[in-house]
């Protein structure tokens, strides 16, 4: 999960998780799955298939002096069915900016990612 840490918290969801920043991309990785994240913001590598409007809100957030931004993992070591549940949880729970119900700008309600093998266990 990608916090802006400038947008201070505490945000609370789901009566159990609480963040101290606004929550803005939730999705389920391995390895170093986040660092793509920020290096094609970098990059401007926007095409059909990539989030722009993620993308976009990374780039907003690292030109400011301020750049807090926090990759939180909320749980590990799950199989990748139960991260992908959880990932539908969560953005159910906070909401699409796209659909007006939230921040997030996750493009689609979860779940169906590419699946790959890992060599370190699912996260979310």
């Amino acid at each position: 999960m990608f916090l802006d840490l400038n947008i201070k918290g505490p945000y609370v969801y789901s009566n159990k998780y609480s963040f101290p920043g606004l929550p803005f991309y939730v999705g389920k990785g391995c390895s170093c799955r986040a660092t793509a994240h920020f290096k094609n913001s970098v990059k401007k590598a926007l095409s059909s298939d990539v989030n722009s409007h993620k993308l976009n809100k990374i780039k907003s957030i690292l030109s400011k002096s301020s750049r807090k931004i926090a990759v939180m993992m909320i749980e590990e070591r799950l199989s990748e069915e139960e991260a992908f549940k959880l990932e539908r949880h969560f953005i159910k729970a906070i909401g699409r900016r796209d659909l007006k119900e939230g921040p997030l700008t996750n493009k689609t309600e979860g779940g169906e990612g590419s699946s790959r093998y890992c060599k370190t266990s699912n996260k979310i």
